[in-house]
């Protein structure tokens, strides 16, 4: 349980850095990278996971993101690939989000869908990855496995530590404590939306919502 002094300074520190971000775009990464850093610190002290670079069972599972780690890996994106880098992801959103389009919640979360940032095993944003996709954890690669070949079966559950999820209901919080308005969209939907219509980033700035409908 963290203690309430810590979880307000916490608040404060988001706070401050939300509106920095938004005042200088490019420190929107800055800010997820913050998030993202008390539970990445708890999954390194709780150590035995299974999960290990290059292996991406997780990978094809539905994502729910914050409006500013969109925006961070719009931007994250654009700052670090290529010219042919970024337009290769640019096609490869497009194409998934061709794949979930007329799929409802529930058909996306029992089907494997490849998000359009895996490139060669690996995340093209995984500085800047969503709080969700941090959070996630295995402490058996073979049941990973066997829910990826299973995705139609939701009642396989992954072996994970408490510890880390509680870290991420607290910084879940944190959002919370500062914008209650910001929901969550679904990646690959909000990724597409935005290659198509940079300036809704505008929009987060002015205080709106990123983008009018969710998925």
């Amino acid at each position: 349980m963290i203690k309430i002094d810590k979880f307000q300074a916490q608040c404060e520190a988001f706070s401050k850095e939300y509106r920095e971000a938004k005042a200088q775009l490019p420190r929107v990464t800055r800010l997820s990278r913050m998030l993202n850093a008390p539970i990445e610190a708890e999954s390194a002290a709780c150590g035995d996971l299974a999960c290990q670079r290059g292996c991406h069972h997780c990978c094809f599972l539905r994502v729910t993101a914050y409006p500013h780690e969109i925006v961070a890996i719009y931007m994250y994106l654009n700052q670090h690939l290529d010219k042919s880098q970024l337009e290769a992801v640019k096609h490869r959103i497009k194409k998934q989000y061709a794949v979930i389009r007329d799929k409802s919640e529930e058909e996306h979360y029992t089907t494997n869908v490849e998000c359009p940032l895996l490139v060669h095993g690996e995340c093209t944003a995984y500085a800047v990855r969503p709080m969700a996709c941090a959070a996630y954890h295995s402490l058996s690669e073979p049941q990973c496995r066997w829910s990826y070949e299973n995705p139609h079966i939701q009642i396989h559950g992954i072996p994970q530590y408490k510890e880390i999820f509680d870290q991420k209901d607290i910084q879940r919080a944190v959002v919370a404590n500062h914008a209650p308005i910001d929901e969550e969209y679904e990646l690959i939907f909000a990724l597409h939306r935005l290659f198509q219509d940079p300036s809704q980033i505008q929009r987060w700035r002015a205080g709106r919502r990123l983008i009018e409908r969710s998925h």
